[in-house]
């Protein structure tokens, strides 16, 4: 972390559940994981890395990718975490792509999570 950075930017966490119901079929549900504090909000550090447009199936598709920066969570600090959570954010949603931790000398203190958007 820089000295000069602030975290301006609120996210928030969606945690995937999977049940089953009685005819076996299974149910995927994006829930808001409170564990992170209020209601999953947490400070952040919100930075546009690129987009691009692509076609898919005579659609026009844009991704934009880009990289939030939070306070170290060892919860997320796995490689499962991109297929567990998602991200909230100004009311967008961005399926995490890879959450790396910065440890510049001893122990952690910022998790980088790149993240993308498809619209």
């Amino acid at each position: 972390m820089n000295s000069g950075d602030t975290f301006r930017d609120r996210i928030q966490f969606k945690q995937k559940t999977v049940t089953t119901d009685t005819f076996n079929v299974k149910n995927e549900n994006w829930d808001t994981n409170a564990t992170f504090g209020d209601h999953g909000k947490l400070p952040a550090v919100y930075e546009v890395l690129g987009s691009r447009e692509f076609p898919v199936a005579f659609k026009r598709h844009n991704e934009t990718t880009a990289r939030f920066r939070i306070r170290y969570l060892a919860t997320l600090d796995y490689s499962g975490a991109a297929a567990d959570y998602r991200i909230i954010h100004n009311g967008r949603t961005w399926n995490i792509s890879a959450p790396y931790t910065a440890k510049p000398k001893g122990r952690p203190r910022e998790l980088r999570i790149e993240a993308s958007e498809i619209t």
